[in-house]
């Protein structure tokens, strides 16, 4: 039997899951090989964000990649021991922490969705407005030019 045959057996027409998952991956690793973008990246491990001031106060850097605000989040909920003995999943917040996420406990897996309002691009007239004027953009995806 030659490979041609062999091939034939395994149809799209019998696999047609395998064969798009296949081909849909074969095409985006030779697309991405031959210089192809696949679309704009944004962000990545290693991007540098701008802290708000407050989450400033505990990981003690004003700018920052988002692993090592969480890092050093953690670090901080440790060494204060602010996890909920009993249910190890809730941080309870201490005046600090309470400052960032505004409750008096949070879920440890909210807790990264509530970091997001907490780091900024590292645009410094982006980050002095939202300083300034946090309340007005908050809720607003509208640029504000003042």
């Amino acid at each position: 039997a030659s490979l041609a045959s062999f091939l034939g057996t395994f149809s799209a027409a019998v696999y047609p899951k395998l064969f798009s998952a296949a081909s849909s991956q074969l095409g985006h690793r030779l697309y991405t090989q031959e210089g192809g973008q696949r679309g704009a990246r944004r962000g990545g491990f290693k991007t540098v964000y701008s802290l708000s001031p407050l989450l400033q106060v505990i990981v003690v850097e004003p700018e920052m990649a988002r692993p090592e605000v969480v890092k050093k989040l953690w670090a901080y909920i440790r060494e204060k021991d602010l996890q909920d003995p009993k249910n190890r999943w809730n941080i309870r917040c201490d005046e600090s922490l309470h400052a960032v996420f505004r409750v008096k406990s949070v879920d440890m897996f909210k807790m990264n969705k509530v970091l997001s309002k907490h780091i900024w691009p590292l645009n410094r007239e982006d980050v002095m407005s939202r300083i300034l004027y946090p309340d007005l953009l908050v809720h607003s995806h509208i640029p504000c030019i003042f």
